[in-house]
């Protein structure tokens, strides 16, 4: 008001001094309008602390469309088209900045620039050269960013309409306007929880059952829960609870390779706990190692804080993180920390709660829809052993690492970063588990390239028996084959074929089979087998290892056996399969399954799935 006041004296000032001046009222009254102007433009730059520079002016003209810019954010379903539009329609202030933004420029920005940078940023990181920037800056921006409905609400929005129907959500949104008109600060998943903390406290203490969802993506929520359960429960407690977290296998799922996109952002808005290169960017497949040890963690701790009084069960996103944390207690209580952003989520979440009836059967309506879908697995963490997922888990990881040019001696490079950040003791076991297993793959990979390294690829070695075609030499009075094997699964079973010779007895093997003169390589052999064994043609099997003069029989008078194994993650229509001569039927099995079959299996995929380490 204060401000108005003075624009008019001033106005009036300049209008009789004109006057007086030039004995002209026209002169004066335009001379009056325009100190009028300049006084309220003036009072409006210092406001919204805009200088009288050059990027004053620019950013005096963007701040003059925040009323479009605001209004037009209602009508985006998604926050990249939004920022296309953002993009498109107008030209922001820093975007063609020619000095360095830094923290000077940071502190300068108002709320509505702060949100608006972040969002352009999010779409595409080098659209706004932020190489200056720290983590510090970053906080500054989400902070301010957060006192800005319009943001949060598009934050909220992208993140629950990947749960929630439109129609649903739009309702929802609008139950929550009042929170978000609210500034919030920025929420931390593994301190502000008091809301949730209290809200079990008091359930615990009145009594009966309690369904609680729990939403996250690798973190150790789960102790902390669990811990929390323990210390208030009473006689009369009975608790199911369902986490939902990140599938750690980043072969058959793609829900930890997705959180990938967190390190498109720049450098300084990167988290302390991601493993880094030297130049401060994300090493992505080291980091890749982290988020799957930190899931794995929380499979030991669900696992070893399982009660009688609770009921756990464990679903595994498999395509992706849904983008909104959520801890849902059923018809009482539901706190929101939304995340859909590049940027890792513990920089800028903010959290909201309900006690409201209808936002908590909504929500619930929408968890079981997904918990129903095809999003999510659920695993049997409780109903077996510890080691099998976390075994399938390792493999897969090691070969994507291979598969990215990861070599063994890369990752002692980064185990104390690795351990550190990923809070976990049995770190330095699982590297070294994954340290050996890529160091065989290329001991393999090596003696397959080079004949002369492998006396089983020296042609003048082998002897051919009766027109086999088989591959074998003799040693130590011995006959040894090199053989091959794949493994297919879906939906965590594995295909077995029962094996027709009599030999066998009708029992249970992979599809395998041995490496003939016909065959240059092990990945020929075992294509070949492939297509003679289920009348599949895969050209896309991946080399997994190799065993050593694994001792076991077989059909063609072979005692040892080099085995060189193969797996797939082709999706196999069972219709399409076409069973050879040698196969009288096949079977899929799970893990579970595969722990009764032990005398049902060959001795070969006995050594086989021992190696993996699905057979106890």
């Amino acid at each position: 008001m204060i401000r108005h006041i003075i624009a008019v004296i001033s106005a009036l000032l300049i209008l009789l001094i004109l006057y007086i001046l030039n004995k002209n009222i026209a002169i004066g009254a335009l001379g009056g309008i325009a100190s009028l102007i300049i006084v309220e433009v003036y009072f409006f730059m210092r406001k919204n602390d805009l200088d009288l520079t050059f990027l004053g002016l620019k950013r005096l003209f963007y701040v003059f469309k925040k009323r479009k810019i605001i209004k037009e954010s209602i009508n985006y379903d998604s926050l990249a088209d939004y920022a296309f539009w953002l993009k498109e329609e107008f030209v922001f202030p820093l975007s063609s900045f020619n000095k360095k933004i830094d923290k000077t420029v940071i502190q300068k920005l108002s709320s509505f620039e702060a949100a608006i940078f972040i969002l352009l940023v999010n779409d595409n990181q080098n659209f706004i050269d932020c190489s200056y920037l720290t983590s510090e800056d970053f906080k500054e921006l989400f902070t301010k960013a957060l006192q800005e409905s319009f943001y949060k609400r598009l934050i909220l929005k992208e993140s629950l309409s990947q749960i929630i129907k439109p129609a649903d959500l739009d309702r929802l949104l609008s139950k929550f306007e009042e929170q978000l008109i609210v500034d919030s600060g920025l929420s931390n998943e593994n301190t502000d929880n008091n809301l949730f903390t209290n809200k079990v406290r008091e359930l615990c203490g009145e009594g009966g059952e309690i369904k609680i969802s729990i939403f996250s993506t690798t973190s150790q929520l789960s102790h902390d829960i669990l811990k929390d359960l323990k210390a208030y429960q009473t006689s009369t407690t009975k608790v199911d609870i369902d986490f939902y977290i990140c599938s750690p296998n980043v072969k058959t799922d793609s829900a930890i390779l997705e959180l990938m996109k967190e390190y498109e952002v720049p450098v300084g808005a990167l988290p302390s706990q991601f493993v880094k290169v030297s130049n401060k960017k994300a090493h992505v497949e080291m980091d890749i190692i982290r988020r799957v040890f930190r899931v794995l963690r929380s499979f030991k701790d669900i696992k070893d804080n399982q009660e009688s009084y609770c009921k756990t069960s464990v679903y595994l996103y498999k395509k992706s993180y849904p983008g909104c944390k959520i801890r849902l207690i059923e018809n009482k209580f539901v706190e929101l920390q939304p995340g859909p952003l590049k940027f890792a989520n513990n920089l800028y979440r903010f959290c909201i709660a309900s006690t409201d009836s209808e936002v908590i059967n909504t929500l619930s309506d929408a968890v079981k829809n997904f918990k129903g879908g095809n999003e999510v697995q659920c695993i049997e963490l409780l109903k077996q052993p510890i080691e099998q997922p976390e075994k399938q888990a390792l493999l897969e990881l090691a070969e994507w690492l291979l598969s990215r040019g990861i070599k063994p001696d890369d990752l002692p490079k980064y185990a104390t970063d690795i351990h550190a950040s990923s809070s976990d003791q049995e770190a330095r076991t699982r590297l070294e588990f994954l340290q050996k297993r890529i160091s065989s793959a290329y001991r393999a990979i090596s003696n397959l390239s080079n004949s002369t390294n492998e006396e089983l690829y020296a042609e003048e070695n082998f002897e051919q028996l009766k027109g086999t075609g088989i591959r074998e030499v003799e040693i130590n009075n011995k006959i040894k084959h090199i053989t091959v094997a794949a493994i297919f699964t879906n939906n965590n079973k594995i295909l077995l074929i029962e094996k027709a010779k009599e030999f066998y007895q009708g029992k249970y093997s992979l599809v395998a089979g041995h490496v003939e003169y016909q065959d240059s390589t092990p990945a020929d052999a075992v294509e070949r087998e492939v297509n003679e064994e289920i009348g599949l043609s895969i050209n896309s099997l991946s080399y997994i290892f190799h065993i050593d003069d694994l001792t076991d029989k077989c059909g063609h008078g072979g005692e040892l056996h080099d085995w060189h194994v193969f797996n797939s993650y082709e999706i196999i229509d069972e219709n399409s399969l076409k069973l050879g001569a040698e196969v009288k039927s096949i079977k899929w099995v799970s893990l579970n399954e595969l722990q009764t079959m032990k005398e049902e299996l060959t001795d070969g995929a006995c050594k086989i799935f021992n190696a993996m380490g699905w057979l106890k």
